[in-house]
């Protein structure tokens, strides 16, 4: 199918008219306004703002009791990686208690 107006789609002529599709427009759309975005700040600019939030959380993070950041070992050194041209991404994984009783696998 194709989209023929903003609210309507015509089917194709051939056997493609039965073949299975599914598509998430508002993630397209989203995902284009994102580069736009991106485009319009520059990815350094992206990624020195998504680093520093992701700092946060993770120093938000770390003050909570049970809380353990896991994505990188506690003898990460911050400085001694970006003097050899590396640095974490804006990913944070971490690991919290549960005060539910659940214990994780």
């Amino acid at each position: 199918a194709v989209w023929s107006t903003p609210d309507s789609y015509t089917l194709l002529p051939d056997a493609k008219r039965f073949e299975m599709w599914e598509a998430d427009e508002a993630a397209r759309h989203g995902l284009e306004a994102a580069a736009v975005v991106c485009r319009a700040t520059g990815p350094a600019r992206n990624f020195a703002h998504a680093t520093r939030l992701a700092a946060r959380l993770r120093s938000g993070l770390a003050a909570i009791p049970g809380c353990v950041i896991r994505d990188a070992p506690p003898s990460f050194d911050e400085e001694v990686a970006r003097s050899l041209g590396a640095a974490r991404c804006a990913i944070v994984t971490f690991e919290a208690e549960s005060t539910l009783g659940v214990r994780s696998a």
